[in-house]
């Protein structure tokens, strides 16, 4: 077995051990959509209706996103890399979510750094990758705060490749912060604190910047917030840019 195809096999035994997590992630949002569609076949009040109607949408929607979810951790994927301008990305990212519009009370912060070079980096999966961490800091403030998101220049922190040069990119919150006990958790798939999470968002995340040759890792202080951090090597990976990564 090379390498890689070790990581492969222990990937898919965890997610086997994670099978119960997912059954419980389908079973609940069923739940709802049978309970709402047998009060429809009975003597429904015609003015709750709409209300058990969105029901079963809301909770067919939920299905969908698990099991989307599951399927893009469970499959090998591909990235195909090419260098990419990393701050256009992320105001590209920055200008997406404000266009869809910030809770009120909520701000957000952009600090970039001037002079980062191209990345080589598969822009759709890191856009996505952006998009779960500023979407999880939405969702950990409740009322108001705020979000800044960074890029800079720095090296990598863990072996083998610790010391390399790397571009970083950054989202804090000044949420109420993780528990110790669930920080090393967090990517875990379906481990998740929120009443309607999948917990594989931050999986997945992790996921695609490993098979960048990079590092994602979490500092949070509860009371004060949390902040990812990603770091993805500066050179090129010695990688077919389309081969099939685990």
């Amino acid at each position: 077995y090379s390498f890689e195809q070790l990581k492969e096999q222990t990937r898919l035994a965890a997610l086997g051990t994670r099978s119960a997590g997912l059954a419980h992630e389908i079973r609940n949002p069923l739940a709802g959509i049978k309970g709402a569609a047998q009060y429809l076949q009975g003597d429904a009040d015609p003015a709750e209706v709409q209300t058990f109607l969105k029901v079963i949408v809301d909770e067919t929607d939920r299905l969908n996103t698990v099991v989307s979810q599951f399927l893009a951790y469970a499959r090998p994927f591909q990235i195909h890399g090419s260098l990419t301008l990393a701050n256009h990305l992320v105001e590209g990212v920055l200008g997406l979510v404000r266009a869809e519009g910030l809770p009120d009370g909520v701000e957000m912060i952009t600090e970039l750094a001037p002079g980062i070079p191209r990345i080589h980096m598969d822009p759709d999966k890191l856009r996505q990758v952006l998009l779960n961490l500023i979407k999880n800091a939405l969702q950990a403030i409740k009322e108001d705060g705020r979000i800044t998101v960074r890029t800079g220049l720095g090296t990598l922190m863990a072996p083998p490749h610790r010391g390399n040069p790397s571009f970083i990119v950054s989202v804090a919150d000044t949420g109420a912060g993780i528990a110790p006990e669930n920080l090393e958790k967090l990517f875990i798939p379906f481990f998740t604190t929120k009443p309607d999470g999948t917990g594989l968002g931050l999986a997945i995340s992790r996921r695609i910047v490993e098979a960048h040759g990079g590092e994602i890792a979490v500092q949070s202080r509860q009371g004060e917030g949390t902040r990812f951090t990603v770091r993805l090597p500066l050179l090129v990976p010695d990688l077919d840019p389309d081969q099939t990564l685990s």
